[in-house]
C-alpha cells in the first residue's frame, strides 16, 4: 500500500489544487469517485508539493477514517481492517498524542484475520485522496506492521476488538491487552526514550500481562538478543518513577 511521494514542482495552483483545497468533491457522492480519480491523477502526474500533516488527536483520526470510508461506500465497495498503535489508543480512548499514520496489522474477512485483500489497490488509491485532501501523508494508513501475523497476533486478538464503522470502512480497534503485547514489541526494538514505551507506560500493564507480552515477542523473534532487549523493555515498562 506504499505510495510514492509527492515532491514539490514550485507550480502555480491549479484545478487540482483547488479541487482539493476547497472539498467541492465531496458534496455529491455520485461524483465523489469521479473527481478524487481525477485529483490523485492530476495531482501525481504534476507532481504537487503538499506539506504533510500529522494526525493530531481523535476528531481529525475520525475525520480521515470517516473521509475513506465515505469513498469506499460511493464506489460500492465494503473493507475490514485491524489496526493498532497510535490510532487505536486514540480511538480506544487512551490517550490524545499526535500519530503519524494508521497501522494495519490485518484485513479482516468473514471473520479471519488475513495479510491481504482484493481491495487493497482501491484502498491505497482512496488512501491517497484522503491524503490530498486533509493534507496528510500519503500512506497515512498503511500496512506496515502486517508481518505480525506471520507468527500470529496474540490469541483471541480479534474478539477483544471494538468494532467502529466509517461508511464502507470496518474498523476493528486492538484492545489494551494487544496493545500492551505490540507496544512492548516496538519498545523493544526502538529503546526505552521511544514513543512505544512512553505508550505502553500510558497503558499501565500488571507484571502478568508483560510476562504474557514478553512471551508472545519472544515468539515474533527468537533470536538470542532480542529477548535480551525485550527483558529490558519489560523492566523499563514496570519502573514506577517514569525518568
Amino acid at each position: 500500500m506504499d505510495q510514492k511521494a509527492v515532491a514539490s514542482s514550485g507550480r502555480s495552483p491549479g484545478r487540482a489544487d483547488s479541487c482539493v483545497r476547497s472539498g467541492r468533491w465531496k458534496c455529491d457522492p455520485e461524483n465523489q469517485i469521479a473527481n478524487i480519480e481525477f485529483v490523485i491523477n492530476e495531482c501525481y502526474s504534476r507532481n504537487m508539493g503538499i506539506e504533510h500533516n500529522s494526525i493530531r488527536d481523535t476528531a481529525h483520526l475520525r475525520e480521515a477514517l470517516g473521509l475513506l470510508g465515505s469513498l469506499l461506500a460511493a464506489s460500492g465497495h465494503e473493507l475490514a481492517v485491524a489496526v493498532i498503535g497510535g490510532s487505536a489508543l486514540l480511538l480506544g480512548g487512551r490517550g490524545q498524542r499526535v500519530t503519524r499514520d494508521v497501522d494495519v496489522v490485518a484485513f479482516v474477512d468473514g471473520g479471519v484475520l488475513t495479510a491481504s485483500s482484493p481491495n487493497v489497490e482501491l484502498l491505497a488509491r482512496y488512501v491517497s485522496g484522503t491524503a490530498l485532501e486533509l493534507e496528510l501523508a500519503p500512506n497515512w494508513l498503511n500496512s506496515g506492521p502486517i508481518s505480525l501475523l506471520e507468527v500470529g497476533l496474540p490469541e483471541g486478538f480479534l474478539s477483544r476488538c471494538s468494532v467502529e464503522q466509517f461508511g464502507g470502512l470496518t474498523v476493528h480497534v486492538a484492545d489494551r491487552y494487544d496493545l500492551i503485547h505490540t507496544k512492548l514489541y516496538a519498545a523493544a526494538d526502538q529503546g526505552p526514550q521511544s514513543k512505544h514505551m512512553a505508550d505502553l507506560r500510558a497503558l499501565d500493564p500488571t507484571p502478568e500481562e508483560l510476562d504474557a507480552a514478553r512471551e508472545w515477542c519472544c515468539h515474533q523473534d527468537v533470536s538470542g538478543p532480542f529477548a535480551q532487549e525485550v527483558d529490558e523493555a519489560v523492566r523499563w515498562a514496570l519502573r514506577r518513577d517514569h525518568e
